[in-house]
């Protein structure tokens, strides 16, 4: 079983580097984005999506799902890894953005 990355010594560190980047540009801030992307991300949807309780019931699929859009990506991506849905929708308050039938995945 692998080890839960969130808890490894080094995650309050990364998180302390990724505060302190400088982002005084565009391509600093760039930076410090994929950073967070590649090297903290992953490591919170990997804790949220072991956990059960983010997980719907056993035997219980979803074949939609409607999603605000907010200013972060991540409560939608954790949504929609956690639930699987064949379809989902984002409202953006002025326009619906709809997926085509996709296929579930192991998230």
């Amino acid at each position: 079983m692998q080890k839960n990355l969130i808890f490894q010594p080094d995650f309050d560190t990364l998180v302390e580097k990724w505060k302190n980047m400088d982002r005084s540009n565009d391509e600093k801030r760039a930076s410090a984005s994929q950073f967070y992307d590649e090297e903290i991300f992953p490591r919170i949807k990997e804790v949220f999506l072991s956990k059960p309780e983010n997980h719907p019931p056993k035997g219980k699929e979803y074949h939609g799902l409607i999603l605000t859009v907010g200013l972060s990506p991540e409560p939608l991506i954790l949504s929609m890894c956690a639930l699987n849905p064949d379809q989902f929708a984002l409202h953006t308050g002025n326009k619906k953005i709809s997926s085509p039938n996709r296929k579930r995945s192991e998230n």
